[in-house]
Parts: C-alpha cells; structure tokens; sequence
C-alpha cells in the first residue's frame, strides 16, 4: 500500500494539526494545575495566617527563646515573601513620657523660680521638663521637641556646653 505525495502531505498536515491542539490543551491543562495549586497554597496560606493570629496574643507570655524563635520565624517569612528590602518596623514609644509644648519665656520662669543664675545651680532638661510638665499638664514625665528646644533663645538660657550633662540656667 503505498501513498501518494499528496497524501503523505495531508496526513503530515493532519497530524501537525493534531500535535498543536495537543499541546493546546497541554497548556491549559498545565494552566488548570497551576491555578489549583495556587488556590490551595492560598488557602492553606491564610489558614495557618488565621490560627498564628489566634494565638499572638499568647506570645508575650511563651519562654524568650520561644519568642525570639518566633520572631525569626516571622523575619524570614516576611524577607521571604516580600523581598530583603522590606521592613517592618517598630514604633519606639518613649516610654510613657508626654511631648509638651514651651516657649522661651516660660523656661526663664522654671528658670527664676528654681534660682538657677549659674552653671552651680543651673538644671538639666529633664529636670526642667519636669518642673514644666508639672505647671503646665500636671505630668511630670514630660519631654520637648528637640526640634524646639534646639530653637531657643540662647542669649536668655545659657548652658555649659558638656554634651554629656548640659546645664541650663539664666541671668539675674
């Protein structure tokens, strides 16, 4: 039995059609997989998401090396997920210290009253936003803007000029 060149070009043709459409279905097929594999991930995702966020609340009171454990964990999940440049940071409070507003004049008072007139008997900010805090909001664990204190009028507070234990006070 022997073929003809036109039917070994149309058989040729037929089965070129065929091996397309195969791999047609190929694509979707491996489509079809993909999709369910990434609803199942998704949902076995958020699954373990709901039941960490069960018990995050508990976390606080688990053995330290838990807990740095854990946040390990979780640094490695988010670096994983979301690429080493993101962050995730923490809101660093300043201990429960309330930020009080101030003006040059009221810190000349605080200044008087304290008879600070010298380096000897000048105070130290924290002494000075305390005495402040408690005039002004009846709070002693106040703090100011370093912003604005760095904006005050020098020529009526002096200071000494030691970094490390500056000491206010002003002329008579």
């Amino acid at each position: 039995m022997g073929l003809t060149l036109a039917q070994a070009k149309k058989l040729a043709a037929k089965a070129q059609k065929e091996k397309e459409l195969a791999e047609k279905k190929a694509l979707e097929a491996e489509a079809l997989v993909a999709q369910a594999i990434s609803d199942a991930s998704r949902d076995a995702i958020l699954d373990s998401l709901k039941k960490m966020n069960e018990f995050a609340g508990q976390v606080g009171t688990l053995d330290n090396e838990l807990q740095k454990e854990i946040k390990t964990k979780l640094r490695s999940i988010v670096k994983k997920t979301f690429g080493p440049k993101f962050r995730i940071t923490k809101v660093v409070k300043v201990g429960n210290k309330q930020s009080v507003n101030f003006t040059t004049e009221e810190i000349v008072t605080v200044l008087k009253k304290a008879k600070a007139f010298d380096e000897s008997s000048g105070l130290l900010k924290k002494e000075i936003e305390a005495i402040h805090g408690t005039n002004t909001i009846n709070k002693k664990d106040c703090i100011f803007d370093s912003n604005a204190w760095s904006k005050r009028d020098r020529k009526k507070i002096k200071d000494n000029g030691n970094k490390k234990k500056m000491v206010y006070w002003v002329q008579k």
